[in-house]
């Protein structure tokens, strides 16, 4: 009897099967809601930045590791390949295969970064097999 309310009929439409103690969430709840996620956010993408930036320096550690005598000159598309392979396996492993290149090939032109991405997917694809 305590739950009975007179009220009309869109009223009790509205209240559908809920009860009448389910209260919603007071506009302070959900602006704490809110806050609490936004914080989150910012976290993640803070972490992520830093992901970014870590292999942006390493990236530059592996084109000096592959000798390219004009850094400021270094082809960015290939940077691209470099930093996917920085995100699949450790620097060290990267600068392994470029050091490898480089004792192979004087240049490093087309034929000997084919190499490189050679060296660095065998590397993939033996870790991803242990």
């Amino acid at each position: 009897m305590d739950n009975l309310v007179t009220s009309c009929l869109d009223c009790n439409l509205g209240k559908s099967a809920n009860l009448l103690s389910d209260i919603p969430k007071s506009l302070k709840d959900k602006a704490k809601e809110v806050e609490e996620k936004e914080l989150q956010i910012q976290g993640y993408n803070k972490i992520l930045k830093g992901k970014e930036e870590r292999i942006e320096e390493e990236a530059w550690v592996i084109v000096e590791a592959l000798e390219c005598r004009d850094v400021d000159q270094y082809d960015r598309r290939r940077m691209s390949s470099i930093k996917k392979f920085l995100s699949l396996l450790p620097c060290a492993e990267i600068k392994e295969a470029a050091e490898i290149t480089s004792s192979k090939y004087r240049n490093i032109g087309t034929s000997a970064f084919k190499y490189f991405c050679g060296v660095c997917w065998k590397k993939i694809k033996t870790e991803i097999n242990i």
